[in-house]
C-alpha cells in the first residue's frame, strides 16, 4: 500500500480532515471528515469556552481516525483563528498535550497561496481572469487569477465570525445592521475594489462552505469533476429568499445545514458585495480550496 498522508485543515468555523493515498501524478481520496468547531464565534479576540472544547475533542477524533486508516505523515494548518485570538497558544499546546497533535500557523498569504493551487485544480481554468474568494470565520482571501496563476492575493479580517459578532443583532438583519455591515466592507475591502478597477474578471469563484450552501439549495450539476456554475441571478434570488427569513424559518430551508443557519446571512452580504464591487456575472463553486492545494504542494 502506498503511504497515506493526511491535511488537517483548521479553520475558524469547521476542522477538515483530509487522508489521501499519492499516486504517479495526483492523489486519491481516502476519507474526508469535517466538524463545526466555530473557533471564530467570539470574533477574532478569543476562542470561547465551548468552541475550545470542541476544537480539542475534535483534534482527538481526528487523531483516532488517522491511526485507523493507518496515516504515519500528515500536516496540521491553523488558519486565522488561531493566528488571532488571545488564547491561540494555549489552544496548541492543549493540542499538542491532550490530542498529540502539532498544529503549524500560516499566514494569511500562505493560506491563499494553496487556496489558489486547489481552486485552479478544480475548476480546471487556465486562460482570463478570475477572482477566487474563500471566506472563513475570521478571515476572508481574495485572489485574482491571470491565465490559472495567482497574480495578486491578500487576506481580510472580515470572516464570518467576526461579522456575525459584531452586526448580526436581529432577526431577520434589520435594514440598519444590513447596512452598518456594507459600510463595515466597504471600508475594509477598499484595496481589492480598487484592484478589481484594473482588471475586467466576470467570473468569481467560490471556495467555501457558504458557497456550497448556494450549491445545494439550487441543486446545481457538475461543470468540472470537482466545481459548478451559477449564474448571479440564481444567487440573488437565494440571497432574497434567505434574508427575509427568521433563523427559525432558516432551519426549515432545503439545503441549509443547521450548523450554517447562523452565519448564512452575513456570509451572503458579503458575496453580494463582492459580485455587485467586482463586477462578477457568474459564480463558479470549487469543491478544492485549502487543503487540496496543500497536499499538491506537499506531494
Amino acid at each position: 500500500m502506498t503511504e497515506r498522508f493526511a491535511i488537517l485543515d483548521l479553520g475558524s468555523n469547521t476542522f477538515h480532515l483530509l487522508i489521501v493515498e499519492p499516486t504517479k501524478s495526483d492523489f486519491t481520496e481516502i476519507y474526508r471528515e469535517r466538524v463545526y468547531t466555530k473557533l471564530g464565534k467570539g470574533g477574532s479576540s478569543i476562542i470561547l469556552p465551548e468552541s475550545y472544547k470542541a476544537g480539542i475533542e475534535c483534534l482527538i477524533l481526528f487523531k483516532k481516525l488517522l491511526a485507523t486508516h493507518s496515516v504515519l505523515k500528515y500536516k496540521a494548518i491553523g488558519t486565522a483563528a488561531l493566528r488571532t485570538s488571545s488564547n491561540g497558544a494555549e489552544f496548541l499546546a492543549a493540542a499538542k498535550e491532550k490530542a498529540g497533535i502539532d498544529i503549524e500557523l500560516i499566514d494569511g498569504k500562505q493560506e491563499a497561496s494553496y487556496i489558489a493551487k486547489g481552486v485552479v485544480q478544480a475548476t480546471e481554468l487556465h486562460r482570463g481572469h478570475q477572482w477566487i474568494m474563500d471566506i472563513g470565520g475570521g478571515s476572508v482571501e481574495f485572489i485574482l487569477l491571470e491565465n490559472g496563476d495567482p497574480i495578486w492575493m491578500e487576506s481580510y479580517k472580515v470572516g464570518l465570525g467576526i461579522l456575525h459578532s459584531q452586526f448580526h443583532k436581529s432577526e431577520p438583519l434589520s435594514s440598519k445592521h444590513t447596512n452598518d455591515l456594507i459600510a463595515f466592507l466597504e471600508n475594509e475591502l477598499k484595496p481589492v475594489v480598487a484592484k478589481a478597477n484594473e482588471y475586467s474578471a466576470t467570473q468569481l469563484i467560490g471556495a467555501s462552505g457558504s458557497f456550497e450552501v448556494i450549491q445545494n439549495i439550487l441543486d446545481l450539476q457538475k461543470w468540472t469533476a470537482h466545481s459548478y456554475r451559477c449564474h448571479v441571478l440564481d444567487f440573488h434570488k437565494i440571497k432574497e429568499k434567505l434574508l427575509a427569513l427568521d433563523v427559525e424559518e432558516r432551519i426549515q430551508v432545503d439545503g441549509l445545514p443547521k450548523e450554517r443557519v447562523d452565519l448564512i446571512v452575513v456570509a451572503l452580504i458579503l458575496m453580494d458585495f463582492a459580485i455587485k464591487n467586482l463586477g462578477i456575472e457568474e459564480l463558479i463553486i470549487s469543491d478544492f480550496a485549502m487543503k487540496e492545494g496543500l497536499i499538491q504542494s506537499v506531494l
